[in-house]
């Protein structure tokens, strides 16, 4: 408020006047009844009682309505500042509302106790308090991975509901993506106005650009959610015996402010590094390795980059003595972020594995040394033990460590190993089928339903590679998939009835290509090639990296303690009991939702840390870990009309001057009803203060 305001409020000190008038006031004498004074003539009193606040009643009335006068006088020049939407010609809009739910969104404003999401929803609710009937709203949240919260509606209570429904999370940021789609949702609509309103700090990764369909403007607003930003978190932490390896990612703005070091315990620096000469402040940050509130190791933080790995060794006695123990690793200090400053240690012993089966002979490189598989996963730095094993485990306990299996141009299974193959991915175990040449040489007895229900048979392929129509399966690493040079190809001839076998990708002619069944919370994918390199040239294309991830992707949701992004999900049976919790640094934490979906369930987390699962009495623990991108985002390059002001402003005066007018009158009306009673009562002979007393 300024000068002027205060001077209005000024005005109230007048309520003084009042209480002066009401204290000067003269009351009469008391009367006293003595026997004596009977007897002596009556003569009038001079004695004046002294002075004494009467009529309080009415005293309250005026002093408000000077109050009210004050107030009056200051409503004018009371400025709050709201963001309000222009309009073309009075015409209705249709808004697209990008809400960063990222984790960037989670620092608090400079000067102020409110952090950038919360001013980001609250700026969504006052472009809903400008919206009129006819306009449709649709919200997106541009969180990784990109989600529409509410389609596009012209239910205003709907989408209140709706951000209302909307928390902060740890996840990465994806503002391009948001745009895009929240600009797909608007385009197909009636209006002729149509825009999208980005509510967030328009961080992105570099080289980011806004992508918007044709006809949709865009509009930032909240300038004030920019601004860099000086976080350092812990990405992931790893434990291999009484070695920990700790990755730590900070923000360029941490990088140049805190002047930070070279990394303790990376490219051979020892765990006590100390700053290079010259450096004159380094700023008081550490880490440290933590079991409960005990500190087992740490020092300094140095790190000189974005992100660096930092490693520590844990003394023999702390190895003993919290072997069976969950340690976390802690960043003290303080910076933007506390809610990144903490993350759980995974033991490797506990890392996705992974078994593949194939012939060695049929998977011949021409360079020698191992399979192409093996060299993928090798390439991959997946975070996966992969094994080889020389034929299909019969026995349900060999399978149980296991979380994929690649099985290669297998001859059919058995009733023993369909038997336990069934069970394991029905228990979340995910398989790998790449048919060739033996599929359809199956011996009798031999099949592969229930996890493929289909005959399968060996053919030449009539034509040379796979149709991209539609297909998103290998996104960019399906280049040159439509000619693969196929030796031939399996054909599959589904049983009568089946429904639930989904198909992924397809050759030109419309054949399968990639299909995948879920039983239980598992998943059986299967190809219609064997990897081998002798039988078609998809094994030595890209699109071999991006299969093998994704199927490493469907374990990591379902086995083991796996790491995961933020964000992505987690699958879980239709069937039986399940309960999910994230638990904190010396919590057991709350039950979180679980979503029901048409092939199961799913759980997404949204915030890092460590995670249990429980289902039928099961328990698993999965770590959602920070996105690295995160940290090295830069500012999005918006279109020179993002900021124009025929899109919309601010509302910048609030006049109740209404409102307080209306309470003087009613002030004034009930003065007027206190005096005519006071005037009764005095006709009647009893004084209006003195009532009480009176003989």
């Amino acid at each position: 408020m300024n000068f002027r305001v205060w001077g209005a409020l000024g005005i109230a000190a007048l309520v003084l006047a009042p209480l002066f008038a009401h204290l000067l006031r003269r009351r009469p004498p008391e009367e006293q009844p003595f026997a004596g004074t009977r007897l002596v003539p009556e003569s009038p009193a001079i004695t004046a009682r002294r002075t004494a606040l009467e009529d309080r009643s009415l005293f309250a009335l005026r002093a408000l309505a000077v109050l009210a006068l004050a107030v009056l006088g200051a409503t004018p020049l009371f400025r709050c500042a709201r963001l309000s939407l222009a309009r073309q010609s009075g015409a209705s809009v249709a808004l697209a509302i990008v809400l960063d739910d990222s984790l960037s969104m989670r620092a608090q404003l400079p000067g102020k106790k409110v952090t950038r999401f919360a001013r980001a929803v609250e700026g969504a609710q006052e472009l809903l308090g400008t919206m009129q009937p006819g306009d449709a709203v649709a919200i997106v949240l541009a969180g990784r991975p990109v989600r529409v919260a509410l389609a596009a509606t012209s239910n205003l209570d709907a989408v209140r509901q709706a951000l209302d429904a909307v928390e902060p999370s740890d996840r990465g940021t994806d503002i391009d993506g948001a745009v895009r789609v929240a600009s797909e949702l608007i385009r197909g609509l009636e209006h002729v106005d149509k825009r999208v309103i980005l509510l967030g700090d328009l961080e992105d990764e570099a080289g980011a650009k806004l992508t918007l369909a044709d006809g949709v403007k865009v509009w930032a607003p909240l300038t004030e959610l920019k601004g860099p930003l000086d976080d350092c978190g812990v990405i992931h932490a790893d434990r291999n015996g009484s070695r920990i390896t700790v990755r730590v990612a900070c923000t360029r703005a941490a990088v140049e402010s805190m002047r930070l070091f070279p990394a303790a315990g990376s490219r051979g620096a020892s765990d006590t590094a100390t700053p290079p000469a010259g450096s004159d402040r380094m700023e008081a940050r550490s880490i440290g390795i933590f079991a409960g509130t005990e500190k087992l190791i740490g020092g300094p933080l140095h790190v000189d980059a974005l992100g660096a790995e930092l490693g520590f060794t844990l003394p023999d006695t702390a190895l003993e003595k919290y072997a069976s123990t969950q340690l976390y690793v802690v960043l003290s200090g303080g910076d933007a972020l506390p809610e990144d400053d903490v993350a759980p240690i995974v033991s490797q012993s506990s890392s996705l594995h992974a078994a593949v089966v194939i012939d060695p002979s049929q998977d011949r490189v021409p360079t020698g040394g191992a399979s192409l598989v093996e060299q993928a996963f090798h390439s991959l730095e997946l975070g996966v033990q992969l094994a080889p094993m020389p034929t299909i485990p019969e026995q349900s306990e060999e399978l149980s460590a296991l979380a994929l299996l690649i099985v290669d141009d297998p001859a059919g299974f058995t009733p023993a190993e369909r038997g336990t193959l069934s069970t394991w991915v029905e228990r979340g175990g995910v398989l790998f089928l790449a048919l060739g040449r033996h599929a359809s040489a199956a011996p009798l007895g031999s099949g592969f339903s229930p996890l493929l229900p289909a005959l399968v048979r060996w053919r030449p392929s009539p034509v040379k590679g796979l149709s991209r129509r539609g297909d998103a399966l290998f996104a960019d690493a399906g280049d040159g998939l439509d000619d693969l040079a196929p030796a031939g190809r399996a054909v599959l001839e589904l049983e009568s009835g089946v429904t639930d076998v989904h198909t992924l990708a397809r050759w030109e002619d419309d054949a399968p290509f990639v299909v995948e069944r879920r039983l239980g919370r598992g998943v059986a994918v299967s190809m219609t090639l064997p990897l081998s390199s002798q039988e078609s040239d998809f094994g030595l294309r890209p699109a071999l990296f991006s299969m093998l991830e994704r199927v490493v992707h469907e374990a990591q949701q379902r086995f083991g303690t796996g790491r995961t992004l933020v964000g992505a999900k987690w699958s879980m049976a239709a069937t039986g009991n399940a309960t999910a919790r994230r638990l904190e640094r010396g919590d057991q934490g709350q039950a979180l939702a679980i979503d029901t979906v048409p092939t199961g369930r799913e759980f997404v987390p949204g915030r890092a840390g460590l995670h249990e699962l429980v289902q039928d009495g099961a328990t698993t623990m999965r770590v959602a870990e920070l996105d690295e991108r995160e940290f090295r985002t830069v500012q999005v390059e918006l279109p020179p009309e993002a900021n124009e002001g025929s899109l919309g402003g601010t509302t910048a005066q609030v006049d109740f001057s209404p409102q307080v007018a209306l309470f003087l009158l009613a002030l004034l009306a009930a003065e007027l009803a206190v005096r005519a009673a006071g005037r009764r009562l005095r006709r009647g002979g009893v004084p209006v203060a003195d009532a009480p007393h009176a003989p």
